[in-house]
């Protein structure tokens, strides 16, 4: 083992952190422009290099009946040592079913606190405004820290669109905020992995 790997085992942000997928399914990202979309993906399989590089757990939230996981983003789930995906069925990922065993119902408190004991929340996907912001505040609630770059979320055309028009959802400045103010924020995912690792 290298001296910075040796640094990293020891750094605790390090060792209590795991990473959130949350809604990187086909019918959420239909609407992106291709090379956002491209972009998007790239800079979310950096983290997931990152993740089995460094036995990182990973959590995959998908929206209860509409599919899984894109392929381009599934496909590098083998290399990654711990890997759980959940179907939810609220945009704060409250209730989830374990995609193994859909009888089941539980809290994502439940999944963190019982399975995990995991710190420091990172989060990737689409729906920021919603989805990724409403599981990150149920997991503020929780006590945990939570952290992501502005390069591995989004939001769709629909969400954009909708922003101002009344459905509650946050502003563009409003998630910055809410980031900066209550979690880790970075530009770039390749800062959120030094800060994460250092």
């Amino acid at each position: 083992m290298t001296n910075k790997n040796k640094q990293k085992e020891d750094n605790n942000m390090f060792k209590d952190s795991c990473v959130v997928m949350v809604d990187m399914q086909t019918r959420f990202l239909e609407s992106f422009e291709k090379h956002i979309l491209n972009e998007l993906i790239e800079n979310q399989k950096k983290l997931l290099l990152f993740c089995s590089k460094y036995n990182i757990p990973l959590i995959v939230l998908e929206y209860y009946h509409l599919g899984k996981t894109i392929k381009k983003i599934e496909k590098n789930f083998s290399k990654i040592s711990s890997v759980k995906i959940f179907e939810k069925f609220t945009d704060d990922g409250c209730l989830l079913s374990p995609i193994d065993d859909k009888k089941r119902i539980i809290t994502i408190s439940e999944v963190f606190f019982s399975s995990l004991g995991k710190k420091t929340v990172i989060f990737a996907g689409v729906n920021k405004s919603v989805c990724v912001q409403q599981v990150a505040k149920r997991m503020l609630q929780d006590g945990h820290t939570i952290a992501t770059s502005l390069d591995i979320i989004a939001d769709d055309k629909w969400v954009m669109k909708h922003l101002s028009d009344g459905y509650g959802l946050a502003e563009k400045e409003e998630i910055k905020n809410f980031w900066a103010k209550n979690g880790i924020l970075t530009n770039h995912v390749s800062d959120l992995i030094e800060i994460i690792t250092n």
